[in-house]
């Protein structure tokens, strides 16, 4: 998904970004990125742990302690009748549930853990509107 175009500078300068413009961001950064989002009335409608190689690859697998790969990802829906503001906050505090209760830091190898990054999509109102309008809840392929 493109990047809203008012997404903040402070945290687009934090961001890994890939050649096609997916942004993700380390696990300490994600505290001001959620904050930032909410003041700018942005939603977070998914997101995925990356590990991103120093090399600039990356990849949505994530390699545990015992050497098993996993794929952590998440999606929130708007709920009928909730304020773009609220669904904003929900989403915000559902994304920062995820990132602890994944802890996926303390599941991966030590060498693996500093190279792990979340990969949010973000929308605005409208883009959100419009692609849930062709796209009812369960027709993405989102689960």
């Amino acid at each position: 998904m493109p990047v809203p175009k008012n997404l903040p500078n402070t945290i687009l300068d934090l961001a890994f970004k890939t050649s096609t413009g997916l942004l993700a961001w380390k696990k300490e950064d994600m505290p001001l990125v959620l904050a930032e989002l909410v003041k700018s009335h942005l939603a977070v409608i998914g997101g995925e742990i990356w590990t991103v190689y120093p090399d600039g690859r990356h990849n949505g697998d994530v390699l545990d302690k015992e050497g098993r790969w996993g794929i952590y990802t998440w999606y929130i829906y708007r709920n009928e009748g909730e304020s773009w503001l609220d669904f904003v906050q929900r989403a915000a505090l559902y994304t920062q549930d995820r990132i602890l209760t994944f802890n996926t830091e303390e599941r991966t190898r030590p060498d693996i853990a500093p190279l792990l990054r979340y990969n949010l999509d973000i929308d605005d109102e409208d883009t959100y509107n419009e692609f849930r309008s062709r796209y009812p809840r369960g027709q993405t392929g989102q689960g």
